[in-house]
């Protein structure tokens, strides 16, 4: 950003010092109106998509529309939003961080632990040291937590760990990684000696190369055995296996709904309270330090007490990110603009009369709830709404952000969709004002599909299936009798200005349609 000023400055001193010389003054209007839309079919390399498109897969966003800024029927607008395809999936899955009272000695596997209130029914649940302190093994799970805050780990620690280290478990019970797991071909019996399996993990999926597309685990399910829902195509001794990783829980979010209707209870319509909140912890206003949650119940979550009662609506957070969402250092998207800059914002900037755009590009980096950042002006929140991050845009002249927002439209079984919504830009400072011959604003959003830090995860960090800041999930089930299952999906970029549509409205929708069958190396969804 300050090259371009620096070029831009330049370029109108040399203009300023010619003018004299030459005897010209500004030039005569030459804009090329904006043709409105997002799709290739009207405007050159216009998009909505994401690829890979395929279902199950790490995919990236990326959405290229432009807008006409003329006098009288300029669509330009400071508020709005991308409505993902239905199909996208965000980051999932949050975390309950615990501490321990002594040092844990090589070779264990239980410790006592600190604040563990609510978390007996934690079983076999992922855990994971924070900032990358040694001693606990990749593909690690809580095997149980006692009333005396006795856990049980599925592995021996490989090095000594100092007290009040802390610790990150998911809230999501069943879903793990194995490495000593023994499949026969055609049949469908499978062991584990380090599993815990019990009977709660039936239905989770099961991704190993001796499995078959598909396959989730079934009944009798106990100890060391379990049984597969379809016979393992080929044996082995020790496959490496991920169970439950397509499997989608509550995630850490920030709400600014909430208010307190008793010593125990927050309510929040927007919060969408889901079992796997029990046990997280919620922070935010008057709540006292390490308040939980014991249950929830329609818009209502009872806590470990404590409470202020208030009506006033107040911003909660709830849970603590997990070991494999994004972290707050990491570039997450990118914005790239083309428009007619105006001088008052860019000093040096050519004169509005030129009509010429501009153009320049910036990164965005992820913020997690609790963490939000910027002006107030143009980082605020919508209202009533539960935010599972902030995909931040801190320039040298404004900030401005997009909020990812899961809007609990159902989808099938544990999904919902999301909109990433940027609540104000500073479009109107940042453009030369409409004429009859405006060149329009331009614009490019792009979400990566995994960040530089969950890229560098170690192999089997966390919970599986949730190291990647955007995915793509079929409308059901992934497979079906071994076919991987297509999809329709649309996704729509409309305005939040009441006074300002996005016409016309076919110029700014895709769906993407996905076939039945094997995956396509193709752009199919690529393009708008």
């Amino acid at each position: 950003m300050h090259r371009f000023r620096s070029r831009l400055i330049a370029a109108a001193l040399a203009t300023a010092l010619a003018a004299p010389l030459l005897g010209v003054g500004p030039a005569e209007a030459v804009g090329t109106p904006a043709i409105n839309g997002c799709k290739n079919s009207s405007v050159a390399g216009a998009e909505i998509g994401h690829y890979p498109a395929q279902p199950a897969s790490q995919s990236s966003l990326r959405v290229s529309c432009t807008f006409n800024n003329n006098t009288g029927t300029s669509i330009v607008s400071a508020k709005f939003r991308v409505k993902d395809f239905t199909v996208a999936q965000y980051h999932n899955g949050g975390a309950r961080t615990i501490t321990n009272t002594a040092i844990i000695a090589l070779g264990a596997t239980t410790f006592t632990a600190t604040n563990c209130s609510n978390m007996t029914a934690y079983v076999n649940r992922g855990i994971t040291t924070v900032g990358g302190v040694l001693g606990i093994p990749a593909r690690t799970f809580v095997k149980s937590i006692s009333g005396a805050c006795l856990v049980t780990l599925s592995n021996a620690t490989t090095v000594a760990i100092a007290a009040t280290t802390s610790f990150k478990v998911d809230n999501a019970d069943g879903p793990r990684s194995r490495t000593d797991v023994v499949f026969t071909a055609t049949s469908t019996a499978i062991t584990s000696a380090t599993a815990n399996f019990t009977a709660a993990d039936v239905g989770l999926s099961v991704s190993a190369t001796e499995a078959v597309p598909g396959t989730v685990l079934a009944l009798p399910c106990a100890g060391a055995a379990c049984t597969l829902s379809i016979a393992a195509s080929t044996s082995s001794a020790a496959a490496t296996t991920s169970f439950g990783g397509t499997k989608i829980t509550s995630s850490t979010r920030q709400i600014n709904d909430a208010t307190i209707t008793s010593a125990t209870v927050i309510n929040s319509p927007a919060a969408k309270w889901n079992a796997t909140d029990v046990g997280l912890k919620v922070t935010g206003g008057t709540i006292p330090v390490n308040t939980f949650i014991v249950s929830i119940l329609g818009a209502n979550a009872t806590t470990t007490g404590g409470l202020t009662v208030t009506a006033v609506k107040f911003i909660a957070v709830i849970g603590d990110p997990s070991a494999t969402a994004p972290n707050g250092t990491d570039q997450a998207g990118f914005q790239g603009v083309q428009l007619d800059l105006a001088p008052a914002l860019v000093a040096g900037s050519e004169d509005c009369s030129y009509e010429n755009a501009e153009g320049f590009s910036t990164v965005a980096r992820w913020n997690n709830p609790g963490s939000f950042a910027g002006s107030v002006l143009y980082n605020t929140q919508p209202a009533d709404t539960k935010a599972i991050g902030q995909i931040y845009f801190d320039t040298s002249v404004a900030d401005f952000s997009a909020f990812v927002i899961e809007t609990n439209t159902p989808l099938g079984p544990g999904t919902f969709s999301y909109d990433l919504v940027f609540p104000n830009v500073p479009t109107g400072v940042a453009m030369c004002p409409s004429s009859a011959t405006s060149p329009g604003l331009g614009f490019s959003l792009g979400v990566q599909a995994q960040t530089l830090s969950v890229a560098s995860l170690a192999s089997g960090t966390g919970r599986p299936g949730t190291a990647q800041l955007r995915t793509v999930n079929p409308n059901t089930t992934t497979y079906i009798a071994g076919l991987q299952q297509g999809y329709a999906s649309a996704a729509t970029v409309v305005s939040d200005d009441p006074l300002i549509t996005f016409t016309p409205a076919t110029e700014f929708t895709r769906t993407c349609v996905y076939p039945l069958g094997a995956a396509a190396v193709n752009f199919k969804c690529g393009n708008g």
